[in-house]
């Protein structure tokens, strides 16, 4: 019963949007709305940047990584939880892809933005 959900959840995720993409292809896809579905690898808070930018790395470690969902400090009161609690999760983030900070990112506003993948 739980595949079968799983797979509902997937398969409407996937139907919803124009286009689900990994990680990896979302540097083709800049100026594109996408849903970028993979596992965040990475959590990391850079006070130094402007906005203070939370990173949640999928691929290589921070700041290899090969895509970014990025949440500015101000946004951060907007989600219920902590999102580097996200880290070792499989995630699914909708937007825009844009280079911030050099990678391929989606630059998060809302938290109906990033879905977590139910597991099997």
């Amino acid at each position: 019963m739980k595949i079968l959900i799983a797979a509902i959840l997937v398969l409407m995720m996937v139907t919803a949007d124009a286009q689900t993409i990994t990680p990896n292809e979302a540097k083709s896809h800049l100026g594109q709305s996408v849903t970028v579905c993979g596992q965040i690898t990475s959590a990391q808070f850079i006070s130094q940047m402007d906005g203070h930018p939370t990173f949640l790395g999928y691929g290589n470690l921070f700041p290899n990584h090969s895509f970014a969902i990025v949440i500015m400090e101000n946004e951060l009161v907007t989600f219920p939880y902590n999102p580097a609690d996200l880290k070792n999760l499989n995630v699914c983030v909708k937007g825009k892809v844009e280079m911030y900070a050099g990678k391929p990112s989606i630059l998060v506003k809302d938290p109906a933005q990033i879905n977590r993948v139910p597991e099997n």
